[in-house]
């Protein structure tokens, strides 16, 4: 009976768990009784199935020996059982197709795999002698040479069982331990940084080959602040009442505000008799406070105007001096000094005005000094200094004015008292910003009967944004 070539395709023994490979036998061996032959023990052939004879045949071919067989190539199957699944219909017999994780491209089948792999199934792949490692450039899992051992024929990491297909390398699955996992692994993620990071070394990520994978990365980062560039403070100073409009892009501003000072008493009385002296004018206070406002919005700067002089014929008091504030009296708010005492009669003096911050706003307050009381027969009172944005405006007592309050914009010093006993004089103006006026005087002597006070300076207002 002329015998199929059945070497090296794989067969499942009847009643079986695995498959064997037959190899051509010694010709010699055919020429004997088939139960002499060596290899097949008490085994039959049937078809390409080869049944031990203590099992059950179904629909055996006998094999009747001749004396002279006709074979030009008879094989001798050596049954070699193998521990392994039966076939899924993904595969011809005991070998499965793998593909690495993280690298689609390497893939590689295993034969004579034990247990039964299904296609979508993770496993770690261990039993050789490569080493894993992660590639930071390719960012794939590497060994440290090659992707597999080459010398000792296997592959040494994770992967994918797929659906079967002769590509890619084949590898005994003797000694190799296949253990199943969840899902590919992960290398952890490369720390990153929104500035610049110097690393002090190159990551070294060390997966260990078990079920969890750990990569350490070692880096130091340096972390550089590029200061973001600031645009140079404007600083915008007002005398006189206006608007201004908030400038695109500016949500808040700080508002620095002066009072103006009172004006100075005047004086009135008869000819020839004895004089009188007008007291001198308040300075001005000081507010500061830092508020919020809207792009391209339009507001009111109000600035207080100086007290106006007194009159001693009629008797006018000195004018309290003009309030400052910005857009609205409850937002910033500086008081203006109030105005001197004027007089008319023969000997008689007048008093200084009061600095005042009852009505002030702001989260920084400084008040005014107050004007000086008229001397009969001596000097009219001088005015009281202006607030400073860091001080108080001092008290003026004599005629001498009171010094305006230190800061970045001082105050206004007070104007100083006249001097006489018989000559006669106007009182002088405030200076700026915020100095009370000095009052007015007439000696006991002087054919003059009036002199109106000095009237006081001006406030101011001053934006940094």
């Amino acid at each position: 009976m002329a015998l199929p070539n059945w070497k090296g395709i794989p067969y499942r023994p009847v009643g079986g768990t695995g498959y064997i490979k037959v190899y051509k036998p010694d010709v010699n061996e055919l020429m004997k009784p088939l139960s002499q032959k060596a290899g097949l023990g008490s085994a039959i052939l049937t078809g390409n199935i080869i049944n031990p004879k203590n099992q059950p045949q179904t629909s055996p071919i006998p094999v009747t020996p001749s004396s002279t067989p006709q074979v030009t190539s008879t094989p001798t199957p050596s049954i070699t059982p193998t521990l392994t699944p039966s076939p899924s219909p993904t595969e011809p017999y005991d070998i499965y197709l793998f593909e690495e994780c993280g690298n689609t491209s390497n893939k590689f089948r295993y034969e004579n795999v034990p247990g039964l792999l299904n296609v979508g199934d993770v496993y770690l792949i261990t039993g050789g002698t490569s080493s894993l490692v992660w590639n930071t450039t390719t960012s794939q899992w590497e060994n440290e040479s090659t992707q597999w051992d080459a010398s000792s024929g296997n592959f040494t990491g994770y992967a994918t069982v797929i659906s079967y297909s002769a590509v890619g390398p084949t590898y005994s699955g003797s000694g190799i331990s296949f253990t199943l996992q969840p899902n590919c692994p992960l290398p952890s993620p490369t720390p990153t940084s929104t500035v610049t990071n110097t690393p002090s070394s190159t990551p070294t990520n060390t997966p260990s080959l078990s079920p969890t994978n750990t990569v350490t990365p070692t880096m130091t980062n340096t972390q550089t602040m590029t200061p973001t560039p600031s645009r140079p403070l404007i600083i915008e100073t007002f005398t006189a009442t206006t608007t201004w409009t908030a400038p695109a892009g500016i949500t808040s501003v700080v508002v620095e505000c002066w009072g103006a000072g009172g004006g100075g008493g005047g004086v009135g009385h008869s000819a020839f008799s004895s004089g009188s002296w007008g007291g001198g004018g308040a300075g001005g206070s000081y507010a500061k406070k830092t508020i919020t406002v809207v792009p391209s919005t339009t507001y009111t700067i109000t600035i207080g105007s100086g007290g106006s002089a007194g009159t001693g014929s009629p008797v006018v008091n000195g004018g309290t001096g003009g309030d400052t504030w910005f857009s609205a009296t409850t937002v910033v708010f500086a008081d203006g000094g109030n105005g001197g005492q004027s007089r008319s009669g023969n000997g008689v003096a007048g008093t200084g005005g009061s600095a005042t911050t009852a009505a002030t706003i702001g989260d920084v307050v400084y008040i005014g000094g107050n004007g000086a009381n008229g001397s009969v027969s001596n000097y009219s009172g001088g005015g009281g200094g202006g607030a400073g944005s860091s001080a108080n405006g001092s008290n003026s007592t004599t005629a001498t004015g009171g010094s305006g309050g230190t800061g970045n914009l001082e105050g206004g010093n007070g104007a100083n008292g006249i001097t006489t006993t018989t000559g006669a004089g106007t009182g002088n103006p405030g200076n700026i910003t915020g100095g009370g006026g000095s009052g007015g005087a007439v000696g006991n002597t002087n054919g003059q009967t009036t002199a109106n006070g000095g009237a006081g300076a001006r406030g101011a207002m001053r934006l940094t944004y």
